[in-house]
């Protein structure tokens, strides 16, 4: 796949997720903030040691929320 085709598909991917969350523009703040409760929980469970050490469920959480509303408003 070449850069041309790439950029095109990426392209046409973010303008229908954009498109998408227009209509539904409080979603991805409610699944990062449930990312983020989650992340709290993570904590205690010994078996995810790494994942909570490093706080992934929250990370995720606010890109998802900030990046998902910036979407969402793009069109």
């Amino acid at each position: 796949m070449n850069e041309k085709n790439l950029s095109f598909t990426l392209a046409q991917l973010a303008t229908s997720t954009s498109e998408f969350l227009a209509d539904r523009r409080g979603v991805p703040l409610i699944l990062g903030f449930l990312l983020v409760f989650l992340n709290f929980f993570v904590q205690f469970i010994p078996t995810l040691g790494w994942f909570a050490d490093y706080d992934v469920l929250l990370h995720l959480g606010v890109l998802f929320a900030v990046g998902g509303s910036l979407l969402s408003s793009a069109v």
